[in-house]
């Protein structure tokens, strides 16, 4: 995503400064992206519906850094399989 900052009211900026999260950018910012992998892999056709929950947890002794839970399922659909 892309986001813009100006300021606020009581401390407007005087220009507008816009950062982008997206992984084709040739500079980065302090945001970072993260995959998260499935294994073992599946193949997910048309039709096919993934539902799930993710939970992150600060970790306590260092809170930049989290521990993280997903749970996932994958419910198959009608169609033909691809």
């Amino acid at each position: 995503f892309d986001v813009k900052f100006n300021g606020s009211p009581h401390s407007p900026s005087l220009v507008e400064v816009e950062f982008s999260t997206a992984p084709h950018e040739d500079w980065s910012t302090h945001w970072g992206q993260q995959g998260f992998l499935v294994h073992p892999s599946f193949t997910v056709c048309d039709g096919d519906n993934i539902s799930g929950h993710i939970e992150m947890t600060r970790k306590s002794v260092n809170p930049r850094l989290y521990d993280v839970s997903v749970m996932y399922r994958h419910g198959i659909g009608p169609e033909q399989r691809c």
